[in-house]
């Protein structure tokens, strides 16, 4: 026998062994598997029986708490009637109650009529004496206040016909100075000597917001100083961006203050630079 014939037959030796443990191991996990089933189907069998008995026992429950929930109605529907009935009876003793009292107030008025008139009547003839008094009194202080409200009102006529005069000197003052203006041939808008003010004081500020109109344009700038840092409106401040590490001072353009408060001021745009956009962060001066 060669080595070949040799090795086929080792080889089926082994194979033959490997299939027999393979079977006996099939043939326990079935076994298994079927102990187990029948395990499982006994356990699902007491558990029906434990869900029928539960169920049972719900249903009573539920109609004994049925029964008990409608004797418990039929004892608050008779209650209700006792109690509708005993409200009646108390209305009826509420009304001769009232009856009576009323009939008792009577009587004890008439009583108390005829017994207090007399010093009823002193009592207020006692009132009226003391009426007459405050009545007295209260027209003396209407005439003190008349007379100090007529000597306001002669004070005020005094004062109205001077500031009607004063008005009066000033209408004619005005109209001498529009004819002088008008006769060296000066404009009387007021607007038109803005540019006289006093020049804007040397400060720095920063811009604090921005606000831009439907094209997208910056129209308002708001700054950080104010009056008091010496502005005024009219006053003109350039914007300016300054250099960045290795680059240079960008020229942004030119506001004008059209709003003040003490330490915030607001400027309309009035000239921008070619390639400048204003915006937060950019720095304002009257010192260029």
């Amino acid at each position: 026998m060669s080595f070949v014939g040799k090795m086929l037959i080792v080889l089926q030796v082994v194979l033959s062994v490997v299939f027999m443990a393979f079977a006996g191991a099939v043939y326990t996990a079935q076994t298994n598997w079927k102990q187990q089933h029948d395990s499982m189907q006994s356990q699902v069998q007491q558990l029906q029986t434990t869900i029928n008995d539960n169920a049972e026992a719900s249903k009573r429950q539920v109609d004994e708490l049925t029964q008990q929930r409608d004797a418990a109605q039929q004892r608050a529907e008779a209650a209700e009637g006792k109690l509708a009935q005993l409200d009646a009876q108390y209305q009826n003793e509420l009304q001769k109650n009232n009856r009576l009292e009323l009939e008792l107030k009577a009587q004890t008025g008439l009583a108390d009529a005829k017994s207090n008139e007399a010093s009823f009547r002193d009592e207020e003839a006692q009132r009226q004496r003391i009426a007459y008094q405050t009545l007295r009194a209260q027209n003396n202080e209407m005439a003190a206040q008349l007379r100090s409200t007529e000597d306001e009102l002669f004070a005020e006529r005094l004062e109205r016909q001077a500031l009607a005069e004063r008005h009066d000197e000033l209408l004619a003052e005005n109209g001498d100075l529009r004819k002088i203006l008008r006769l060296n041939d000066l404009s009387a808008d007021s607007s038109a000597y803005a540019s006289l003010q006093e020049p804007p004081p040397p400060v720095d500020g920063l811009v604090v917001a921005t606000k831009k109109d439907k094209t997208n344009r910056t129209e308002f700038v708001e700054v950080s100083i104010g009056s008091d840092d010496g502005l005024s409106r009219n006053h003109e401040l350039d914007v300016f961006r300054p250099a960045a590490s290795g680059g240079k001072t960008q020229y942004l353009g030119r506001i004008r203050i059209v709003y003040l408060t003490p330490d915030r001021a607001v400027g309309r745009v009035i000239e921008t630079a070619k390639n400048g956009i204003i915006e937060r962060g950019d720095n304002v001066t009257t010192k260029l």
